[in-house]
């Protein structure tokens, strides 16, 4: 097999523009991880049972559903485990190839 090294260091220069952008990433999720451990908080609460009671009606931005929904926050916390399974997956099939 022949490989052509000018593709070749296009293709490394992708690579590592990829990875800075997997980087940028990771500090998405750190502080995703931040906000979600607030949100489980107040969700644990007792004061969420009395804002749920309560029929508050909030704001929402960009058609978000309310965190007084019961659903939403449930949802959320179901979409963060398949999101982390999924990364988890990408990380050891990384480490299992060479």
């Amino acid at each position: 097999m022949l490989f052509n090294p000018q593709e070749m260091q296009q293709q490394y220069e992708q690579y590592q523009a990829l990875c800075r952008q997997l980087e940028a990433a990771q500090q998405q999720w750190q502080a995703a991880e931040t906000l979600w451990q607030g949100l489980q908080l107040y969700y644990q609460s007792e004061q969420w049972l009395v804002d749920h009671d309560s029929d508050l009606n909030l704001a929402t931005a960009g058609g978000e559903y309310s965190i007084l929904d019961q659903d939403t926050l449930w949802e959320a916390m179901q979409a963060r485990h398949e999101r982390a399974l999924r990364w988890m997956r990408l990380g050891l099939e990384a480490v299992e190839k060479p």
